[in-house]
């Protein structure tokens, strides 16, 4: 019979909350430096708030912040922050990719989608200061050093296409087609295997 060991991190929980707050705020930090957000929310800078709150919210689940008046706060900040990017992500998407779906009549959708994102972005913006402030009264060290700049977080639209070299018959079709796997590819054969 094999016995494991529990081993016990000899880190205190007031250091785990320093690391595991630290993309979090160095993101508010980010956040905060600017007095517009028209272009500072990109789908890279949603994702690292969904992935940071998430973890935070996890870890300050984990050790009962929800029934903490000293910490409820900062946790409820953090679902917040989550809920309002995952949000702003997906509304991004949609607008980058509106017009590769092809539906008629979607200039009202399209204005509303703006709106909506607008609105999650202030909402992040006016949330940012007083992530930090929160974390300063709960003495949480914020990051001065390698704090994000703007070229962390490039947005993903660019000028160029690549090439249609998986099967070039039929391109007028290629909009229909979901995805195409090449013969000759790895995820074709790893796909076969199953």
């Amino acid at each position: 019979m094999m016995k494991f060991q529990k081993t016990v991190c000899d880190i205190s929980f007031s250091e785990k909350v320093r690391i595991f707050s630290h993309d979090y705020l160095k993101c508010c930090i980010y956040i905060s430096n600017f007095s517009s957000s028209r272009y500072l929310f990109t789908k890279m800078l949603f994702s690292k708030l969904i992935g940071s709150s998430q973890v935070l919210e996890d870890f300050l689940d984990f050790h009962g912040a929800k029934n903490n008046t000293n910490l409820y706060f900062y946790r409820e900040l953090s679902a917040a922050v989550r809920h309002l990017s995952l949000g702003g992500y997906s509304q991004t998407h949609i607008l980058n990719r509106l017009d590769f779906y092809g539906l008629p009549e979607s200039e009202t959708f399209e204005e509303q989608g703006t709106a909506t994102l607008y609105f999650l972005r202030k909402s992040l913006t006016k949330l940012a200061p007083v992530i930090i402030k929160e974390a300063q009264r709960l003495n949480i060290p914020l990051p001065h050093e390698d704090i994000y700049e703007m070229d962390d977080f490039p947005g993903i639209i660019t000028g160029e296409t690549l090439d249609y070299d998986i099967d070039d018959i039929d391109k007028d079709q290629q909009k229909n087609i979901l995805f195409k796997l090449p013969v000759n590819s790895l995820a074709y054969r790893k796909v076969l295997m199953i």
